[in-house]
């Protein structure tokens, strides 16, 4: 009876079948959100975000736990003008399909008063050449309004040409926003960003 069981088992293992990546069903603008924690200053990307917006960078701002969620906002810029960034880096995971679309969305808007000129957010995306070096931003989008008090998602396209599971992707962020009114609190605020893949597994 031992050897009828174990001749059941090897049969078994022999015959299971394997699938290849390749022939799975490929999905379509499946969600990878970045984490707020994530995002590191721009041009110092061994730092994470102040908690106060200044200078160039974004601000990582905590919110009342249990009441808010970790948002990224820049300074309050009425009268003036702003140019704030933050970046983090991605890598393409093993599931993406290769030279298969890749897009950032930011989901942003501004905080109590908007513009009474513009609010923008920015993004660009270099992908790392694995020698310290990275090629022209393959971001195709240009800026896109946040000039709202209503949240709203912006989409990114980024060149796929030539891209691949395992490519590290830096990606940064940037407020770029002007007003001449100071009718009141203008910061800039992003509630969320993803990126999106194709991907088969």
């Amino acid at each position: 009876m031992a050897n009828f069981t174990k001749t059941i088992q090897m049969t078994c293992q022999s015959t299971s079948p394997t699938i290849d990546r390749a022939d799975l069903t490929q999905e379509t603008t499946v969600e990878y959100p970045i984490s707020p924690f994530l995002m590191r200053v721009h041009d110092a990307m061994q730092t994470v975000l102040p908690g106060t917006a200044a200078n160039d960078d974004m601000a990582l701002i905590t919110g009342t736990p249990g009441t808010d969620a970790p948002t990224l906002q820049g300074v309050d810029f009425g009268n003036t003008s702003t140019d704030e960034k933050c970046a983090f880096i991605f890598s393409l995971p093993p599931e993406y399909t290769s030279g298969q679309p890749i897009s950032v969305v930011v989901r942003g808007g501004m905080i109590t008063t908007i513009a009474n000129g513009t609010s923008t957010v920015d993004v660009e995306c270099w992908c790392a050449d694995d020698n310290g070096g990275v090629g022209g931003d393959i971001c195709t989008t240009a800026a896109q309004s946040i000039n709202s008090l209503t949240p709203a998602d912006k989409t990114f396209t980024i060149t796929p040409t030539s891209r691949v599971a395992g490519d590290v992707l830096i990606v940064r962020l940037s407020f770029i926003g002007t007003d001449s009114g100071d009718a009141g609190v203008m910061i800039p605020e992003i509630q969320k960003v993803s990126v999106l893949l194709s991907i088969k597994g």
